[in-house]
């Protein structure tokens, strides 16, 4: 069993953009899984409402029953109503109770919803797991705020087009905004994904970008591969596909970045 990071309290990782399509739900179910086939206890969290990563799971989102408690108060211990995978080391929350009428909306009935939201992810702290992934919805909201500010890393999925490249923009002023308002350490990487290497536009914006963020994005790539694209249906491919082998590769790396956050 491998050590669990960070003096035994989860490491809790958002995977969020404002953009949809950029593989951000692939990317969360990716790494998580390889976390856990490596022996590290993963809880997922899924406060997407389309909950694409509850669907890949083997759960139908909305056929799942709703937690018996609101958020009117802080704590309500809502990351311990999870369920079980096929996996022995991976666990699922579906913060449905989180949203009304699948809008990006907190369900609280007090002035601060962030700070409400941001109280009941703390409680992922007291939970027997190494990793914690929280797949965000794609709009910058309260629920991506809120999450952010609880959060021990972020990573950013982006493709090489001008959309999501644009979408960067709006992320980076949201990180300064959570360093300021409560989580002033909040370090992040992009990932570069759906990259076509014939492509050469895809070249010159993945160029642009490492102009621009240098060490902020990671080295690793993921390309195309049509095996990912049936992950949110079958669940993350086993056999060894180019995309399988480069997430190894990505979780490799955030491994040896975390392990370097915590010596430094």
């Amino acid at each position: 069993m491998p050590d669990s990071p960070e003096d035994k309290r989860p490491f809790v990782i958002a995977v969020a953009n404002e953009k949809g399509g950029v593989g951000k739900t692939t990317t969360t179910l990716a790494i998580g899984t390889i976390l856990a086939q490596k022996g590290y206890k993963v809880l997922f969290i899924d406060l997407d409402p389309q909950g694409n990563l509850t669907l890949s799971l083997g759960y139908k989102p909305h056929d799942l029953p709703t937690p018996n408690f609101g958020l009117a108060t802080s704590g309500t211990l809502f990351a311990k109503d999870s369920y079980r995978t096929d996996d022995a080391n991976l666990d699922l929350v579906f913060a449905r109770s989180l949203i009304i009428n699948d809008e990006y909306q907190v369900q609280v009935n007090t002035g601060d919803d962030t700070y409400y939201l941001s109280e009941d992810l703390r409680v992922v702290r007291e939970l027997a797991y190494d990793y914690v992934f929280i797949d965000c919805p794609p709009s910058i909201g309260k629920i991506m705020v809120s999450t952010l500010l609880v959060s021990d890393f972020l990573i950013i999925p982006s493709q090489v087009e001008f959309f999501s490249a644009f979408a960067l923009k709006n992320m980076m002023e949201l990180i300064g905004v959570v360093r300021r308002e409560g989580n002033p350490g909040l370090p992040y990487r992009i990932l570069v994904t759906l990259f076509d290497k014939r492509n050469r536009v895809h070249h010159s914006i993945k160029n642009q970008l490492v102009h621009t963020f240098g060490s902020g994005i990671f080295d690793t790539i993921i390309e195309i591969d049509t095996k990912l694209r049936t992950a949110a249906i079958l669940g993350f491919p086993t056999e060894k596909s180019r995309g399988v082998k480069q997430y190894r590769a990505l979780v490799d790396e955030l491994l040896d970045y975390i392990q370097n956050l915590q010596v430094a």
